[in-house]
This record gives structure tokens, C-alpha cells and sequence, in this order.
């Protein structure tokens, strides 16, 4: 089965979906509600009809004097009595038949005489009625003609009359009798019809309403959905421009960095190269003035060369992430001698701009600083991992780790960690740390990226 039209629901406005989904719901209510209110006002309107009929036959019972004693019996007289009144009184033309039972459920007199002096199981109602109470029910009866066959289903309404002694009011016998209903059904169908009609209006108009509520709610909702992507866009904008300029500048910085370096190392280092030769050539090395001198040159050259490559970039300009990488391994491990290992696996290779590249070298360069300088780490394992969105970088070593909620700057003055997060931000990555004393640390850094493969 198609998901398309789950889909397309889930997409939908809030008030649609609640159109839909509190349509079926109020339907499904109203059905239940309407099906047992119905129930309910038919019960009663039978039990009105009954509760008439009842009282119709009772007023009838001053004029029937043995109706006023219990009785196991009928004497025949008494059952021609009840012919009288039944069949060719009064009441001939709304009681179409009747019974007159006893507590064990016998019939004492009946309209139809083959009835007479059997038992039957005494039902809850016959129960009832023996109890004082009127109960009533209506049913369809087939009724067949003796001429040519036809039959006709004739509504019956059946009342079980307690018949009370008028002075003790002791129930002294309990008379079914059925009559013609057709008024009932009528009064039925009426009370279902305004029932249906009454329960459908009220959810109809309670629905309206929610409807309206949910769908200004919606309305809202949605307008301030569009606000939100319409920040959001401006906001994406403004932090693409941010990282650009950032990028921008990183290289213009790197650059400088860069000339700084070789002017320090072509300029100023050579200078002091050649006052160590002349100090030679003058003859002053022996004395202990020029020795100091040639000394105190000597290590201001060291100092300007370790200054300029650490201002100077390699080149790295024509080189793939992974080789900028192992480029900076191998450069601390031939400055530090530790034992690093670098892994890569067989993503492809990007081509990434120029500011990418040196925050990759240079975040590689100071993690691995700080695992020999600070964690004195005895190895060091370096993972990249290359996807079409970003670059992903993982140094983890076995020092002595640190607490991750009390990190500072460096005691030295240095940016160390806090450095690394700001040049990473700058370019809209970054860094994850993982680490605790005594368990090393492992740092996963994130650089995102648009080149093309390479």
C-alpha cells in the first residue's frame, strides 16, 4: 500500500487534519450517543404506553369482584366473566388477547383456551408484575388469514398487569394482555427522528465551533511558522557570510603570517648569520666579549627560525586532506619524537579551500601538541574521515586526561583548547571532547566543507 496519501495528510494544515480526523470522531459519537438516547426514549415511551394500558385496565377492576381475592383457579363463571369483557365488552376493541397467570406460572384463563392450566417458566417479567411492578415491550406478531392464506405483521404492544386488592393492596393476580400498537410505533419513529435530528445538531454545532478554533489556531500558527523560516533563512544567510568572511580572513591572516615568516627568516636571520661571520673575520671569536656575542647571535637566529616556522605555513596549498594531515604528523613527530599513528580511509578525496586547509593543519598541529606537552600522551592515534558535507578528524591518546567542566586557558598564557573552538566556530565546525582523569582523552573535530572531488 502507497504511503503518498499518510503523507500528504501529515502534510496538511492543522485545521484540515482536524476537519478530517474530528469528523470521523464526532460521527462516530453521535451514532453512539444517538443509538442510546434512542434506546433510552423507546424504552420509555413503551413503558409510558404500558404504564397507560395499565391503568386504563385497573380502573375497570371495582367491576370485577373476584379480581379481588388471590386465586389458584378460575370457576368457569369467572372465565366467561372474562370473555364478556375481553371478547364482546369494552375492551374488545383495544385488547387483542390476553393471560392470566399464577405464581408458578400457570395459565389460569387465556383468549385462546388451548393455553389454559399449562405451566410455562416464570419469566422476569411475569416476576416483576408479581412484585407490584407494570412492565411493557412491543413486538411484531404474524397474524394469518383462515380464507385464502395471507398474513400481516401486526405491532403488539404486551403489558403485564399486577392487579391489587383495593383495600390491603396485596397483588392478587397478574393479567398479560396485548394490544394494538400502531400508535407506538408511530410515537417511536417520531422520538428516533428528533432524537437523530437533536444529536446531530449538537455535534454538528459543537464541531463548527471547535473547527473554528482549532482553524484560527492554525492560521496563526502557520503564520508565525513562516516568520520562523523566514529569520531562520535570513539567519542562515548572515552565518554563511560570517564563515565566509571568516575564511576570507583566516587566509589573509595566514598569508601575512606566512610573509612575516620569511621576512624574519630571509631578512633578519641573514643579518645575524652575517655579524657571526664578521665578529669571526675580525678576529674577536677568541676573546670572551666576542664569545658571548656570537653566542647571544647564534641563539637569536634559533629563536627567529623556530618563530618563522611557526609562523609559516608549510605548503601545503597543492596537498588533499589526508596528506595535510600526515604533512602535520609528520612534522611533530620529527619535532617531538612521539609515537603517532595516522589512519584514513578510502573516502575520496576533496578538494577544499585554502582556509580549510590551514585550520585543518593547524588544529592537527595543536592536538598534538597538547597531547605531549600536557597529556604526555605515550601514543597518539589520528583518524580522517571524509564525507561530501564536512571533514572529520579524531585524535585520541592514552595521557592523563582531565576534567572536560573545569578546562581553562593555558597556564602558559596559550589558547590551547579554547583556541581550537574559536578557529573551528570561525568556519562553522566543531569540536566534541571526551576525556576524564586518567583515561586520556579522544577529541573529535568537524570541519564542513564545499569542494569537489578530487
Amino acid at each position: 500500500m502507497s504511503l503518498a496519501p499518510n503523507k500528504a495528510f501529515a502534510k496538511a494544515s492543522l485545521s484540515f487534519r482536524f476537519l478530517v480526523s474530528g469528523s470521523v470522531i464526532l460521527i462516530l459519537a453521535a451514532v453512539c450517543l444517538g443509538v442510546w438516547v434512542g434506546r433510552k426514549i423507546e424504552a420509555g415511551v413503551v413503558q409510558n404506553y404500558g404504564t397507560a394500558a395499565a391503568l386504563y385496565f385497573e380502573s375497570l377492576v371495582p367491576q370485577i369482584p373476584f379480581l379481588q381475592s388471590p386465586f389458584d383457579t378460575l370457576p368457569p363463571d369467572a372465565k366467561t366473566e372474562l370473555t364478556r369483557i375481553f371478547v364482546d365488552g369494552i375492551l374488545r376493541e383495544r385488547i387483542v388477547t390476553y393471560k392470566v397467570w399464577s405464581r408458578d406460572g400457570t395459565i389460569l384463563a387465556s383468549f385462546d383456551r388451548t393455553l389454559e392450566d399449562k405451566t410455562f417458566p416464570v419469566s422476569d417479567a411475569l416476576t416483576r408484575a408479581w412484585d407490584g411492578e407494570v412492565t411493557a415491550d412491543y413486538e411484531f406478531v404474524e397474524l394469518h388469514a383462515e380464507t385464502d392464506g395471507a398474513s400481516i405483521a401486526l405491532p403488539l404492544l404486551g403489558v403485564y398487569v399486577p392487579i391489587r386488592n383495593l383495600e390491603t393492596g396485596e397483588v392478587t393476580s397478574v393479567f398479560e394482555i396485548y394490544q394494538r400498537a400502531e400508535e407506538l410505533i408511530d410515537d417511536i419513529s417520531k422520538a428516533r427522528r428528533q432524537t437523530w435530528l437533536v444529536v446531530f445538531a449538537v455535534f454538528l454545532a459543537s464541531g463548527g465551533l471547535l473547527f473554528g478554533i482549532v482553524h484560527a489556531g492554525s492560521r496563526l500558527i502557520e503564520t508565525q511558522q513562516l516568520r520562523l523560516r523566514r529569520q531562520l533563512r535570513e539567519n542562515t544567510e548572515l552565518k554563511d557570510r560570517v564563515i565566509e568572511a571568516a575564511r576570507r580572513s583566516t587566509a589573509q591572516t595566514d598569508r601575512v603570517m606566512r610573509r612575516i615568516g620569511l621576512d624574519l627568516h630571509d631578512g633578519v636571520a641573514q643579518h645575524l648569520s652575517l655579524i657571526a661571520l664578521r665578529l669571526e673575520g675580525a678576529g674577536l671569536a677568541k676573546s670572551e666579549d666576542a664569545e658571548i656575542v656570537r653566542t647571544a647571535v647564534v641563539n637569536a637566529m634559533s629563536e627567529l627560525r623556530a618563530i618563522s616556522r611557526g609562523l609559516a605555513l608549510p605548503d601545503i596549498d597543492n596537498l588533499t586532506p589526508s596528506e595535510i594531515v600526515a604533512r602535520a604528523v609528520e612534522d611533530h613527530t620529527k619535532a617531538f619524537g612521539s609515537n603517532v599513528t595516522f589512519s584514513t580511509g578510502n573516502d575520496p578525496s576533496y578538494d577544499i579551500g585554502l582556509p580549510t586547509k590551514s585550520a585543518l593543519y593547524r588544529v592537527t598541529q595543536e592536538l598534538l601538541a597538547n597531547s605531549f606537552k600536557h597529556a604526555h600522551a605515550d601514543t597518539v592515534d589520528v583518524t580522517l574521515r571524509q564525507t561530501p558535507d564536512a571533514l572529520q578528524l579524531l585524535v585520541s591518546d592514552d595521557g592523563v586526561g582531565f576534567d572536560t567542566d573545569t578546562r581553562t586557558l593555558r597556564p602558559d598564557g596559550g589558547q590551547g583548547l579554547t583556541g581550537i573552538t574559536d578557529r573551528l566556530v570561525s568556519l562553522g565546525g566543531a569540536i566534541d571532547i571526551r576525556s576524564a582523569p586518567g583515561k586520556g582523552t579522544t577529541v573529535t573535530v568537524t570541519l564542513p566543507h564545499e569542494g569537489a572531488p578530487l
